[in-house]
């Protein structure tokens, strides 16, 4: 094959090929300046005010301990815990 035909850019789907870029806000000096304002506080739509919750805290400082352990592939720990959860039995 061809470089051009096996470009990246050339493997993508029609409708990943159709996204439109991301394009980002403008930073704190530039509204600050812009509107004339100050102390501004700009957050993200995947960002809070207040920060992680104290249960977030917790599961992050516990999961620190294994941060170097591959994850289980299969997740069967959260399979099983899912099945509990719905009330769904292990066949054999």
């Amino acid at each position: 094959m061809s470089a051009e035909k096996t470009h990246p850019g050339r493997l993508a789907t029609v409708a990943v090929m159709s996204l439109s870029p991301y394009v980002p806000g403008k930073p704190i000096s530039e509204l600050e300046r812009e509107y004339g304002i100050g102390d501004v506080v700009k957050l993200a739509s995947n960002e809070n005010p207040y920060g992680p919750s104290p249960a977030a805290l917790t599961a992050m400082h516990a999961a620190l301990s294994e941060v170097w352990l591959y994850p289980d592939g299969g997740a069967h720990a959260f399979k099983a815990a899912l099945a509990r959860h719905l009330g769904v039995r292990k066949t054999p």
